[in-house]
């Protein structure tokens, strides 16, 4: 390894690592105007019509967010902003998807504990923790496995369940 390689390296890494803070920055505040669009009704306005849809509102092309997201989205910022009163500076370094796994089990109590946890922990520790925190069984967990094969074609993608005699 050369020094030239390493400091390359490191520059584009921070390039990478400021534009996902500045994305994660944009999508909190995508949320907070979503919220409000749709709880005033603001979509049926920049629609142009009363009985306007809010599908219809997130489906325009300059917009093109699913509804689902939205919800996961909203659902998050109204959570930690609202009930746990936290500002989007404190959380704005966890990626949307853990927050979203951590939104039902998120309390005043325990809300340092899980964005500590969802700042550091790899995919798989991150897993079992969420699962134990459900009262679910995890890897760790003595148990029978109940394990599913699939096969998949290289060619097209598709997934089919592989029968073994026993069943």
């Amino acid at each position: 390894m050369n020094e030239k390689r390493g400091e390359i390296a490191w520059k584009l890494d921070q390039h990478i690592k400021d534009n996902e803070l500045k994305r994660r920055t944009l999508l909190i505040e995508n949320a907070k105007h979503l919220s409000t669009i749709y709880e005033e009704g603001y979509y049926k306005e920049l629609l142009g019509f009363e009985d306007g849809e809010w599908a219809g509102y997130l489906g325009d092309l300059e917009v093109f967010y699913s509804r689902n997201k939205v919800n996961s989205y909203v659902t998050v910022y109204r959570k930690l902003t609202g009930e746990l009163e936290l500002r989007p500076e404190e959380w704005v370094h966890i990626p949307m998807t853990r927050l979203t796994d951590i939104i039902p089990i998120l309390t005043k109590d325990n809300i340092d504990e899980w964005l500590s946890k969802a700042g550091v922990l790899t995919s798989k520790d991150w897993r079992i923790e969420l699962r134990k925190a459900k009262g679910q069984i995890t890897e760790e967990d003595e148990h029978v496995h109940d394990d599913i094969d699939y096969s998949i074609c290289r060619v097209c993608g598709r997934k089919c369940k592989v029968l073994h005699d026993n069943e």
